[in-house]
């Protein structure tokens, strides 16, 4: 279906900045971003978890955070904001309408926390409501004084602004609300992070987030418990490609150190926060952390991973179902996936990782258990390890990423993708349901024969690793939904904004898209939500395509007429497989095997062979080129519904080739499509 929920009116763009919305091109500057602050995710502390209002923020416990921020060492780990949360002003405003400082609180003002904390080398933030009133406190919200506030802010030397939802008028629209916030942070001339704290996400902060905020909270308040947090980070993984560089999905504050879970539960919360890109602000007190706490929050690899240039945010691999969970995400360096097994059981398990469900090609890797800062060694295909009941295996695999070659990338394989509602689409619009499930991509009356069709919030990675030269496409939103739908289209080169389409509508004009990316490990390419929900955000990749220094040399489908079907081997459906069909049963007997010919090559010489195919479990297959002895390729999987891709070097001749694919002895994946790279 189209329609979700509501679609607001364009009152929005008279209520959020244009400067905001406009195209950039060579920049590393998300739309959300104001003064070029906030492209990793803030790292900080907030007084909401621990102090709460009672005994709440006081003059003497900021100044003495600060303290100990910087003696227990974690500003040199990268945390910067001391962030006083609800209960610092009063409840009316003064004569000429500004909020008010509790002098009893801070009798010494603002102003003067703020230069202390400045003093210190740290920054300084500061909350607020963007309702009539605050959520706890019931102070003076900044409704309709927007301006006037960040003003006021400036003036503390306020550095960090957390605008909460609350007490807001129900015919107001949330999102036209936080709206107003970057041209008031601009006009007042001091660079800000702002966090739009939306609570729950009732009005889809990913959708209009990144043009709002630098990090917009997509759930309700985390609290100190196990099954609490396990809420929070599943709130907050609904919608993974909303997060780039500079505009980051919240899952709210850390607890570490609060005592209402174990240590190994918090490193299951740190970790999977920093798998996440997530805001790292702690809640504890810091005045009296045990060593235990400390190592937690500041522990210099966890955090690399969190603060990774790239800023994907981590999706879920696999789910037994039981709560054996394997997440992961790609980071800077080549074929390098920072990865997270997640045992949220109640029992200790042995927990695997294939290299293949992470984006890698089948073959060896390198381990490194992150919590331990130990080199595990080099491993096949897998790694498996023991992880605690509610621990996490934290963990940096390098490995091989699957090669990019000339040619359109619905045809290649990709790193890591999620599309806002149901998969990405190969070469058809996205139907927000199944792979493939849509219609023939068009724009503006024009049809494409192929391309990608994805749905708001969505990121796709491919892995050029310094072999490509240039992307290009046609964008825009799909006819299927007429004039409605609101995205940006943006693509990123390691970390950096290369294109920015602005905002496009169904009703805008298709863009043609060309992208030098010579040089880049990483190719990104996203579509983020414009002004309103996600509704009709059916966005299109179009003749989306790359040039590199290799080439395909032959692609054929497991199912073409040509080929050689023996036994109980038979073409069969598969919706999200390129050509719709894929072969099935071809292992378990001598007779069972589908023959690939017509496999042609220029040269003889040896060749990248991917393959494609579909499975849910570990199973291997067998290649025999041109009738010599098999090769045995083993592979995981975890679906029979989306293809996964493995590589392997094959020895071809000049000319026409045929492979087997067989395994006597037991049961073979499915295969989709073979494809050939030149040397």
């Amino acid at each position: 279906m189209i329609t979700r929920g509501f679609i607001v009116g364009t009152a929005l763009c008279v209520a959020v900045p244009a400067t905001i919305f406009v195209a950039h091109a060579d920049t590393d500057e998300a739309p959300g971003l104001v003064n070029g602050v906030g492209r990793t995710p803030p790292m900080g502390w907030d007084s909401w978890n621990r102090f709460h209002c009672n005994p709440g923020p006081t003059d003497t416990l900021i100044r003495q955070t600060a303290d100990a921020m910087v003696s227990s060492g974690m500003a040199a780990a990268g945390y910067q904001y001391v962030i006083i949360d609800d209960c610092w002003s009063l409840v009316d405003r003064d004569s000429a309408g500004n909020l008010q400082v509790d002098a009893t609180r801070f009798p010494n003002g603002m102003r003067a926390v703020g230069d202390y904390v400045h003093s210190k080398g740290l920054k300084f933030g500061i909350y607020a409501s963007i309702g009539t009133s605050t959520c706890t406190g019931h102070t003076a919200g900044s409704m309709d004084h927007e301006a006037q506030d960040v003003r006021l802010f400036a003036s503390f030397g306020v550095d960090y602004i957390k605008a909460d939802r609350c007490n807001v008028p129900t015919a107001a629209v949330l999102h036209q609300l936080f709206g107003r916030w970057p041209a008031a942070v601009q006009a007042s001339g001091r660079a800000m992070v702002l966090s739009a704290s939306d609570n729950g996400g009732p009005d889809e902060p990913w959708a209009w987030g990144p043009t709002a905020a630098h990090q917009w909270r997509t759930t309700g308040d985390i609290q100190d418990n196990w099954p609490r947090m396990l809420t929070t980070l599943d709130g907050n993984s609904r919608f993974p490609g909303a997060t780039v560089p500079g505009a980051f999905n919240d899952p709210d504050m850390l607890e570490v150190g609060n005592g209402g879970m174990t240590d190994t539960e918090y490193r299951a919360h740190m970790g999977m926060w920093a798998l996440q890109s997530a805001p790292l602000l702690s809640g504890n007190d810091l005045r009296s952390m045990t060593t235990a706490t400390i190592a937690i929050l500041t522990h210099n690899e966890v955090i690399d991973i969190d603060q990774d240039p790239l800023s994907y945010q981590a999706i879920k691999a696999s789910d037994n179902g039981a709560g054996l969970q394997v997440w992961y995400k790609p980071v800077r360096n080549s074929g390098v996936r920072a990865v997270g097994l997640l045992n949220r059981s109640e029992a200790a398990a042995n927990m695997t990782v294939s290299f293949s469900q992470i984006g890698l090609a089948s073959g060896s890797a390198t381990v490194r258990d992150v919590w331990a800062r130990a080199n595990r060694g080099t491993f096949n295909n897998s790694y498996s390890v023991t992880v605690p009941a509610h621990g996490i295996a934290l963990l940096r695999i390098a490995g091989k990423d699957l090669p990019l070659v000339s040619g359109f990338l619905s045809d290649q394989p990709w790193a890591y993708v999620t599309s806002g509602f149901g998969p990405p689409s190969l070469d058809r619009s996205n139907g927000e349901s199944a792979a493939n499930d849509g219609a023939t991509l068009s724009l503006n009356g024009t049809t494409f024969a192929k391309g990608l069709g994805v749905h708001s919030p969505s990121s796709i990675s491919f892995r050029p690793n310094g072999a490509c030269s240039s992307f290009t496409a046609s964008v825009g939103v799909d006819d299927e939904v007429a004039n409605n739908g609101s995205v940006i289209f943006q693509v990123w080169g390691d970390g950096t904004r290369l294109f920015d389409s602005g905002i496009m509508t169904g009703a805008s004009a298709t863009r043609s898209v060309n992208v030098d990316i010579t040089g880049r490990i990483d190719l990104r390419l996203t579509v983020a939500g414009g002004i309103d929900t996600t509704n009709s955000d059916h966005a299109d990749w179009a003749n989306a395509r790359v040039t590199c220094g290799s080439t395909v040399a032959s692609t054929v489908e497991g199912e073409a007429t040509g080929n050689t079907f023996s036994g109980s081997a038979v073409a069969a459906a598969c919706p999200g497989c390129s050509g719709g069909q894929k072969v099935r049963f071809i292992g378990n007997n001598t007779g069972n095997s589908v023959t690939v010919n017509n496999v042609n090559v220029s040269a003889d010489g040896s060749y990248q062979l991917q393959v494609d195919y579909t499975l849910d479990g570990a199973r291997s297959f067998f290649v025999s080129v041109n009738g010599a002895a098999g090769i045995e390729v083993p592979v995981t999987g975890t679906s029979w519904d989306a293809p996964t891709t493995t590589t392997i070097t094959v020895a071809l001749d000049a000319g026409s080739n045929s492979l087997r694919f067989f395994n006597n002895g037991a049961n073979a994946p499915d295969l989709d499509r073979i494809t050939v790279i030149e040397p």
